[in-house]
């Protein structure tokens, strides 16, 4: 994470203004006003940023299946009648000898849809988002015989309690395969999910910020050429 990523991730954890200038007067490319949080930026669908954090979310995953099994490939074709890619990640063998499907989706939880139960409850939009997964990509998986993985992010880290459960299982696999202790394994995942969230959180904010902040300079925040 370079030092503007973690500056910029720390003010959006601690609810620092992240555009001092007031709201209405800053739109975003979708036309939306941008609020001086930055909350809209970080789930907006305009600029490639938010698919490059789900790509690279994806590749962690990738990697720590690749480490108990050569044969984890991306995006591989469900053999249903629409041959549709059910998840970002496939394992041909993951659990009693039946393959999986991974599928990586990030919900923000500063969103007005689930905003208010979210500051109730911690984890509302994640399990909106697991009740929410794609019938029809674990139809087609389950007719073919094989396991259908819905794992799901908040935009701040929380994830949802499958989720949880499934990391575990990745865990637990690297961790017979590579001699390291299982809560090893599961911090090691869990923290390079994190910050290859939050790094792209902050890539999604800081392209803004270099265009609406003038005095960018005194937040000690280093430009990049």
């Amino acid at each position: 994470m370079l030092s503007h990523e973690f500056v910029i991730s720390i003010r959006l954890w601690l609810g620092i203004k992240m555009f001092p200038s007031p709201p209405t007067s800053i739109l975003c490319t979708c036309r939306q006003h941008i609020d001086p949080f930055g909350d809209h930026l970080i789930s907006c669908g305009t600029g490639p940023e938010r698919t490059r954090r789900h790509n690279a979310l994806a590749e962690v995953i990738f990697q720590a299946l690749l480490v108990e099994n050569k044969d984890v490939v991306k995006e591989v074709r469900c053999s249903g009648s629409d041959e549709s890619r059910p998840g970002d990640v496939f394992h041909p063998d993951f659990l009693e000898g039946k393959p999986a499907y991974f599928d990586i989706t990030v919900r923000n939880s500063l969103q007005p849809l689930y905003v208010t139960k979210a500051a109730v409850r911690a984890g509302a939009a994640a399990e909106a988002g697991e009740e929410q997964k794609d019938t029809r990509h674990e139809a087609n998986v389950l007719a073919t015989g094989g396991l259908f993985y819905p794992l799901v992010l908040e935009t701040l880290g929380f994830w949802s309690p499958f989720s949880m459960k499934t990391l575990k299982a990745i865990a637990s696999k690297t961790s017979a395969v590579s001699g390291i202790r299982f809560h090893q394994a599961f911090q090691n995942l869990t923290q390079q999910l994190s910050v290859q969230l939050w790094k792209y959180n902050a890539r999604m904010l800081f392209r803004r910020i270099q265009l609406e902040v003038q005095d960018i300079d005194s937040w000690d925040i280093p430009t990049v050429a």
